[in-house]
């Protein structure tokens, strides 16, 4: 029952019962910690968490979510805001703060003090001593002085029934004092929701809700925790609690930095202030939702702002900025959608995927990239370009260069270039020849290349270039070339332009195979004008593993036969290795197995390890080289349209990745 309470939410303004049922979630729970390590996806929709910088990591301390305690006996970590880590801890209440090389917890409630130098293993530091009065919505501070001790601070609260506390209690590592003021002294007003800081040699108390109701936005300072001065009874920014306000430097020197709260409303705009006192709007509303309860810190020279609510809804978003109005979103754990019929590159130590054709069958023009195919940042949700499928990008002359592709209204023959991979422009909107999707475009003796595809009615077996991306030059007609076709395979290996494979011209769809004519020839030539057939040999060697007497796994070789037709649908790339260049063919309509030859005639069957890889049949997929390892990037098994990140060393080993999203 008291579970179920917990899930009433603090109205938008003060009332008896609120309060009282606000202190109730937060007390009834409150435990003695205890702890051990799990390491779940995500932490949850969450607010009223603590969040610090230590030891070159966020740290997330509990909270309360849409459960009422769930998230209130846990801590996460992470080194970038991407991806985290979860410590589980049972010490509901516990606010955080990093203070004399450590990570201390204390409970405002039980006055409970708990200290790490990990984050992992915890000691108890016993309570904040005789005196203190339970309660929550107190805040913490640390402040140095000029010599550069440090003491820990805690400021205000209220508890129930109603009293709003305007204390002082100072820690200095190993005992806890209450800061007394004198008769004469003039004091801040007991409150709770409100925020301090650390600034100018001062504490500071900013904001917040008072016993008699009020929303304020009147800011005090003290040199001593003793005597406070009140610097302003009504700020510029409106009136407020529940706002967070840390101290932050975004190249114009440190200031104060207040961000959201709640008060005639929700708010989620941006201050700053160089002294305290007088403040700057610097956003009037910020690029992601308001919200109530949310962690703000400073880490890695960006305010990062974490979870929170909107009185409705949990949020276990992350967003950064490094200038308090320009934020980066972090969203943790989403997966990277599937799609096919895209295009897969390396560039600029990046991989990047481009456009594609969905699961509801709707073609994109999306941009997305990673650095290390698990963490995937989207770009654009819509690029310069049209929404399009079967459309082809290469890298040439220091430049991305984008040619045709297609949708259901039609197909394309545009050309778009573009040096960063995000903005795009539009160089030729109708090049000479056919529009066209499923066809190639190569990089091949210092000129772009087309070759083939399917236009409107017809497949192509045309051979344009250009030295430039914008003038193009036909150089094969009629007989010169190879029949026409569609979803081939084209690629600049041994000094030789060669294709291979592709569907024939009554094959109009990737559904529609059946009906298709799938070719089953390579083709190679030095000029791009004259083509020649290869001759192929009609059995690979099959390599295969096998334990030998000793017990150990030992290479073994056979041979298997091998035709380019039951290899239909899937992808090439080249590798560079001592003995020269070694072209690939990897996945496919009738298996996603993986092909090597050395001379384009005998081919090796690297047969996978994982049987997982091996048993996924698909194409649509794309296929590159990065970061010294074979990459396998999405596709289809004709009947689901997958997310799946494969990568390999050697061809044979695959690794599956679980790509997530995190920024947007």
């Amino acid at each position: 029952m008291s579970q179920l309470l917990c899930l009433f939410r603090v109205a938008v303004y003060p009332c008896f019962f609120c309060f009282a049922l606000s202190f109730f979630c937060s007390t009834a729970f409150a435990e003695e910690p205890s702890f051990s390590a799990e390491r779940p996806e995500r932490f949850s929709g969450r607010a009223y968490a603590s969040l610090v910088a230590f030891q070159d990591q966020l740290w997330l301390f509990g909270g309360t979510d849409d459960s009422g305690t769930d998230s209130a006996n846990e801590i996460w970590s992470s080194p970038d805001g991407d991806i985290w880590t979860q410590i589980q801890i049972e010490a509901p209440g516990h606010k955080a703060v990093v203070f004399q090389n450590q990570l201390w917890l204390v409970n405002g409630f039980g006055g409970s003090v708990w200290s790490s130098k990990d984050g992992l293993e915890w000691q108890s530091q016993g309570a904040i001593g005789p005196g203190f009065v339970g309660r929550g919505s107190s805040r913490l501070v640390v402040s140095i002085s000029s010599e550069g001790d440090e003491r820990l601070w805690l400021i205000g609260g209220a508890n129930f029934p109603h009293k709003f506390f305007n204390d002082v209690w100072a820690f200095d590592g190993s005992q806890w004092e209450e800061v007394v003021p004198s008769d004469s002294a003039h004091s801040y007003t007991g409150r709770r929701d409100h925020q301090v800081a650390f600034f100018l040699g001062r504490l500071w108390v900013i904001g917040g809700w008072t016993e008699d109701g009020v929303f304020n936005n009147d800011v005090w300072s003290s040199i001593d925790g003793k005597e406070w001065r009140l610097e302003t009874a009504h700020a510029e920014f409106s009136v407020r609690r529940e706002h967070q306000v840390v101290v932050f430097n975004d190249g114009s020197g440190e200031q104060l930095w207040l961000i959201g709260g709640i008060g005639d409303g929700g708010l989620k705009d941006v201050w700053s202030s160089h002294d305290g006192t007088h403040w700057v709007l610097r956003q009037a509303e910020t690029q992601y939702p308001f919200r109530t309860g949310h962690a703000v810190a400073v880490f890695d020279s960006q305010l990062w702002v974490v979870g929170g609510d909107d009185l409705l809804e949990y949020f276990d978003d992350v967003w950064s900025s490094r200038n308090g109005t320009d934020w980066q979103s972090h969203v943790i754990g989403t997966d990277f959608k599937g799609r096919a019929d895209h295009q897969a590159f390396a560039f600029a130590d990046r991989i990047w995927v481009v456009g594609g054709l969905n699961d509801e069958y709707e073609c994109e023009n999306d941009i997305w990239s990673s650095t290390d195919g698990l963490r995937w940042q989207r770009h654009r949700s819509h690029a310069d370009f049209s929404p399009r499928c079967g459309h082809r990008i290469a890298l040439f002359n220091q430049r991305l260069w984008l040619v045709g592709g297609g949708r259901r209204d039609g197909v394309y023959n545009d050309v778009w270039s573009s040096q960063d991979g995000i903005h795009w422009q539009q160089v030729v909107e109708h090049a000479p020849f056919f529009a066209r999707k499923d066809h190639e475009l190569v990089v091949f003796d210092q000129r772009l290349w087309v070759i083939g595809g399917r236009g409107v009615d017809e497949s192509l077996n045309d051979v344009w270039s250009s030295v430039n991306g914008t003038d193009w030059i036909q150089e094969t007609t009629g007989d010169s070339s190879f029949p026409a076709r569609a979803r081939h395979q084209a690629i600049a290996f041994n000094g030789l332009l060669w294709v291979i494979g592709g569907e024939g011209p009554d094959g109009t769809r990737l559904r529609d195979r059946h009906q298709s004519h799938i070719y089953d020839d390579v083709w190679a030539s030095n000029d791009g004008r004259q083509w020649h057939r290869q001759p192929v040999d009609k059995l690979a060697t099959h390599l295969t593993q096998s334990p030998n007497e000793a017990g150990s796994m030992e290479l073994g070789r056979g041979e298997v036969p091998f035709s380019i037709w039951t290899q239909f649908g899937s992808e090439v790339v080249v590798t560079n290795e001592t003995a020269g260049e070694r072209l690939w063919l990897i996945g496919g309509h009738y298996g996603n197995q993986g092909w090597s030859t050395l001379d384009g005639e005998h081919w090796v069957n690297r047969n996978p390890v994982d049987s997982r890889f091996n048993d996924t049949a698909i194409e649509g997929h794309q296929v590159l080289v990065f970061d010294n390892k074979l990459w396998v990037i999405g596709g289809t098994d004709g009947e689901f349209f997958n997310g799946y990140i494969w990568n390999s060393s050697d061809g044979r080993s695959w690794q599956k990745l679980e790509a997530w999203v995190v920024a947007d």
